[in-house]
């Protein structure tokens, strides 16, 4: 089924972004001159750069906590039924 959906999602958008071009180009929209100019920006350190890295360390100290408390244990245990208990 998860196959199904995969294989007809994608028909349908490359069909409709297929009949959008041709629609595009049935109007006259496409540019036919390119002249857009590619910067590059340079390799800076300010204040995201500093927060990047602090919660670069937060995600792994977070991570951390999680492998040691027996995070993956728990997530295991989650994933199986519960047992039935017998109740009168």
């Amino acid at each position: 089924m998860a196959l199904y959906l995969l294989v007809t999602s994608y028909a349908v958008m490359a069909a409709a972004g297929l009949a959008v071009e041709l629609l595009f180009r049935a109007a006259g929209l496409v540019p036919t001159v390119r002249n857009a100019a590619v910067i590059e920006a340079p390799l800076a350190c300010n204040y995201t750069s500093i927060l990047n890295i602090f919660f670069l360390a937060l995600a792994a100290a977070l991570v951390w906590r999680f492998v040691q408390t027996g995070g993956a244990d728990m997530l295991r245990m989650m994933n199986e039924p519960m047992p039935m208990e017998d109740t009168p």
